[in-house]
């Protein structure tokens, strides 16, 4: 959003609700860590340990937390069950930590401690048996057995608030081996068959600052991986690498999270990845190529 409001997209107003977003944003990626090394631009993303700054966080989120205040349409402060929710996780989160750090546990994954996985089964539970709400235990069994073969038929319960639970399932899909199909032809109608290269003299270059940036993102990804194999040519790194004094590259310089994470294409190569991506993406629509 900040990229946005500072390119004039939207209003200076919205500033407030960017650092909202990433306020929770960041909250919920503190009580969702699973891995030792956090993602990039995801510093809270990851295990508690004595040295991350998970504890300074959630003191901080506490705060905020306790001093927020919602309105209804009639200018009545409301009480928020979910806000106290969050304050009560945080306490508990903290407690735990610090009694685990005093036993020298090296880590905590907090993911492991919420309830995302009982939402999700719970809820391929509830979808499996359609407009029944109203459970028996022999409804539940039943359920239970049709999910085993189908593998739970979904990773995640849909329309629930709640995350993947990252599990690889408790059997071998065999929905997937009953319903294969050995048919991998496109189904051609929009173009004419007389005349492939008709897409060649469609192409007009875009204006919107937002798709240019877009792509110029995925053309400095694509132009890192070939410089990667290239590096000891010297004409492939000029034509494949640019600088980040054009407004193209404002993206890329939002989301380098910290020195060269990120390269800049040179902007003919940029053009060149445009180009390519608007024939791609108007081949697959015209061919209909499902996937």
């Amino acid at each position: 959003m900040n990229f946005v409001i500072e390119n004039g997209k939207l209003p200076a107003t919205a500033q407030g609700t960017a650092e909202f977003a990433l306020f929770f944003d960041n909250l919920f990626d503190s009580c969702n860590g699973i891995s030792n090394f956090p993602l990039e631009g995801k510093p809270l993303r990851r295990t508690v340990t004595s040295e991350t700054c998970h504890l300074e966080f959630w003191r901080k989120a506490q705060k905020i937390l306790e001093t927020l205040k919602f309105v209804d349409n009639k200018g009545k402060i409301v009480d928020v069950p979910s806000i106290r929710g969050w304050i009560q996780t945080i306490y508990g989160l903290r407690r735990i930590w610090l009694d685990l750090d005093k036993d020298l546990f090296k880590f905590l994954s907090p993911r492991y401690l919420n309830q995302d996985c009982i939402e999700n089964f719970f809820g391929c539970i509830r979808n499996n048996l359609g407009r029944n709400r109203n459970l028996s235990a022999d409804h539940f069994l039943r359920s239970f057995k049709t999910l085993l073969i189908n593998n739970l038929t979904s990773p995640r319960s849909a329309g629930f608030n709640c995350e993947n639970g990252q599990s690889d399932g408790l059997l071998t899909n065999l929905k997937e081996f009953f319903y294969f199909k050995d048919d991998l032809s496109p189904t051609y109608g929009l173009l004419n068959d007389d005349d492939p290269f008709q897409l060649l003299t469609s192409y007009r270059a875009t204006n919107d600052f937002i798709a240019i940036n877009i792509t110029n993102y995925i053309a400095g990804f694509v132009a890192y991986r070939i410089y990667k194999i290239t590096k000891s040519c010297e004409v492939c790194c000029l034509k494949l690498i640019g600088n980040n004094g054009s407004l193209r590259n404002r993206l890329i310089t939002v989301r380098s999270y910290r020195p060269n994470l990120l390269k800049y294409p040179e902007t003919n190569f940029a053009k060149l990845i445009e180009e390519i991506y608007f024939f791609a993406m108007k081949c697959w629509i015209s061919f209909h190529i499902k996937t």
